[in-house]
């Protein structure tokens, strides 16, 4: 009787499962920016043994919210197909009050919900608004006072000071001509 060696079939080795709890994000993007600026981070995934993804394809979705009521802004995620995502989002309000979620696969990545804090971005002339006492009301030879309160492109408030503006002063008033009265007794 012969015996032959039963032949199985080759075990296809599965890769191992991202683990989100063990995946983490870094980068700039993840303590905010300015207002109208691209920001990014990466989120770089783990296995359930802690080890680096080598592939790709894991459901990544980031989200900037705002407290104060305004739109939230979704980010675009690219797969770098090594195991590691490419998350970029464009903020638009200046706030401290923000808070960016990272999830892979549905699940919170370590340390998200982040709070990054976006600030306003450079100034627009075309937002930035004038106002007080000083620019409809005076005296000759006292001190006139208004504010220019600086603006974004997204009507966010400049806080940082440092803007040259030029201030033209115009006089509604009529001209006065003044002539030397001459006189022929002295």
């Amino acid at each position: 009787m012969s015996t032959s060696p039963t032949k199985h079939p080759p075990r296809v080795r599965k890769p191992p499962v991202t683990n989100p709890r063990l995946s983490m994000a870094v980068g700039s993007g993840l303590a905010g920016g300015r207002a109208g600026v691209c920001c990014s981070f990466r989120v770089l995934c783990k296995d359930v043994d802690g080890n680096k993804r080598t592939l790709g394809g894991d459901v990544i979705a980031s989200t900037l919210s705002y407290d104060n009521g305004f739109a939230p802004v979704d980010a675009h995620v690219v797969d770098n197909t090594d195991g590691s995502y490419t998350v970029s989002y464009t903020p638009v309000h200046a706030s401290s009050l923000c808070k960016l979620t990272v999830f892979v696969n549905g699940t919170h990545v370590e340390g998200s919900p982040y709070g990054p804090h976006v600030t306003a971005g450079d100034t627009e002339t075309r937002n930035t608004e004038v106002f007080g006492r000083g620019l409809y009301d005076g005296q000759s030879g006292r001190p006139c006072t208004f504010t220019i309160q600086t603006k974004d492109s997204f009507g966010n408030r400049c806080a940082a000071g440092g803007d040259s503006f030029m201030v033209k002063v115009c006089a509604d008033a009529p001209k006065l001509s003044l002539r030397r009265a001459v006189s022929s007794s002295h």
